[in-house]
């Protein structure tokens, strides 16, 4: 009987099942269709929320920064100095930062009122910051990459540049050395060699920061504001172009 039984199960467990038929209708979604009140409802409380949240003043921008593919901007640099400030406080030996590429800053910030959602228009996605320590050679992979696609967002490194190619170029004040280590902020985007920075791959040493770089670029607006400051956007010649 029990074996019966066990059998039984068994057979029961491996039953096969086929499509007998399948219908198919189309919805269309236009003013004819009528508001769930109930999910309305549910889903109020937290946009009403997220909208409080977003509208949120952490700044005041003293001048438009625009989004450009200069060779130097007003906006990269404010978003490459913040980066290399706030990961200072976590290791003061990083001498330099190349957090984003010009593409991967995705909004312009206007004069005024900085909110929480300009913030995620300029940085939507959620890179964390990293720090590398690099052999010089590497370095000089990145200098290279810097002149031959006409500069990119950096501090802390300063160079001209003439038939896309660098020289005069400087780190934390004193001129570049091919046989020296550096320590480097970038994303982890950029270090896991997003938009080809095979440079940053292999590091010496990889250290996460533990931070979003939004967060940190959040976290500079924050103390700025706190200390009575804006945000001023400025050109200071960290890129210099010749023309050719």
């Amino acid at each position: 009987m029990v074996l019966a039984c066990s059998l039984a199960f068994v057979f029961s467990c491996n039953r096969h099942y086929s499509v007998k038929s399948n219908e198919y209708k189309q919805y269309g979604v236009n003013q004819e269709l009528v508001a769930d009140s109930s999910l309305i409802k549910y889903y109020t409380p937290f946009k009403a929320k997220m909208e409080a949240e977003m509208n949120r003043v952490v700044g005041i921008a003293s001048d438009e920064m625009p989004k450009s593919n200069d060779p130097e901007t007003a906006l990269g640099n404010f978003y490459a100095d913040a980066i290399l400030i706030e990961t200072q406080k976590v290791n003061p030996l990083v001498e330099f930062s190349f957090p984003t590429t010009k593409g991967g800053i995705r909004n312009s910030i206007q004069k005024g009122n900085i909110t929480v959602s300009h913030v995620f228009e300029l940085m939507p996605f959620d890179n964390e910051g990293v720090i590398l320590k690099l052999s010089g050679q590497s370095v000089q992979k990145i200098i290279d990459f810097l002149a031959s696609s006409n500069g990119q967002p950096v501090s802390g490194i300063r160079m001209k540049i003439a038939n896309q190619k660098a020289y005069d170029v400087t780190i934390a004040g004193k001129p570049f050395d091919i046989n020296k280590e550096y320590i480097m902020v970038t994303s982890d985007y950029l270090a896991n060699n997003g938009d080809d920075q095979s440079s940053l791959a292999n590091p010496m040493e990889r250290k996460n920061v533990g931070k979003l770089i939004r967060t940190m670029l959040m976290d500079y607006i924050n103390e700025q504001t706190k200390n009575g400051k804006k945000i001023t956007p400025k050109i200071d010649g960290r890129i210099i172009v010749a023309n050719e």
